[in-house]
């Protein structure tokens, strides 16, 4: 229906077409459409903000992103802040997963991240005895 007046928030655009998500105009029921279908930046295509448990990694804000499954106590997972949680490479070992943790991770892009061989090597004993000097 055409209210007959420039509003684009309304049901008609000022166009004389029906409003919706993914027209660029955020209208009712909507927090927010940027017009693109889109769904790792800041309005997903569904024309809802990007948040951290909505299960879509948001680029340049998130380094993971695995929805209700987000976890920060889970094994090789993504907390609940979305970044990555423990996991081999972390420099602390964790059992039962792990015997040791001997590699630093240097990035996290979600594929395949930079390892350092060596780097910071701790076992399990070393980990809990703080005082040992570390390789």
């Amino acid at each position: 229906m055409d209210f007959g007046n420039p509003d684009d928030g309304d049901d008609c655009t000022s166009a004389c077409e029906a409003a919706g998500c993914g027209d660029g105009i955020v209208g009712p029921g909507e927090a927010c459409d940027d017009g693109n279908l889109v769904d790792t930046d800041d309005c997903l295509s569904s024309c809802e903000t990007a948040t951290c448990g909505d299960g879509l990694v948001h680029e340049d804000v998130e380094l993971c992103d695995d929805g209700r499954d987000n976890d920060d106590t889970a094994y090789d997972g993504c907390t609940t802040q979305c970044e990555p949680g423990p996991r081999c490479g972390d420099s602390q070992v964790q059992a039962p997963e792990e015997e040791c943790d001997d590699v630093f991770w240097l990035s996290w892009n979600g594929t395949r991240p930079g390892l350092v061989e060596g780097a910071g090597a701790r076992t399990a004993h070393e980990q809990e005895d703080t005082s040992s000097p570390h390789p």
